[in-house]
């Protein structure tokens, strides 16, 4: 049988998919195509030691503020490995939206 999350209660990553991943594919995929070059590449950017270090930081903290939520979720079952794969899926979605080459 395949992945199924609610059946293993990840309700984090079922919410995320469902909320977040499915209309930013959308978006990115939109804003992507907006912004070529007279060669038709992408611009891209690339990342600075202060960008590491807050995006670092960002997933760390939205991880831990996730994971504490989650665990109120009756049957929620290893929560902070959820939120922390949560988080740092969302950060490469919204590094890749704001074209960033690192997320790759």
């Amino acid at each position: 049988m395949g992945y199924v999350p609610l059946k293993n209660y990840l309700y984090g990553i079922f919410s995320c998919y469902l909320f977040i991943f499915a209309p930013m594919q959308i978006y990115g995929y939109v804003n992507w195509g907006k912004n070529l070059d007279e060669d038709n590449n992408v611009k891209v950017r690339e990342f600075t030691l202060q960008n590491s270090i807050i995006i670092t930081l960002t997933c760390i903290l939205g991880s831990l503020i996730l994971g504490y939520i989650l665990t109120f979720i009756p049957n929620q079952k290893l929560a902070f490995m959820d939120a922390s794969s949560n988080c740092i899926n969302l950060c490469g979605m919204v590094l890749m939206i704001l074209q960033f080459k690192e997320p790759w």
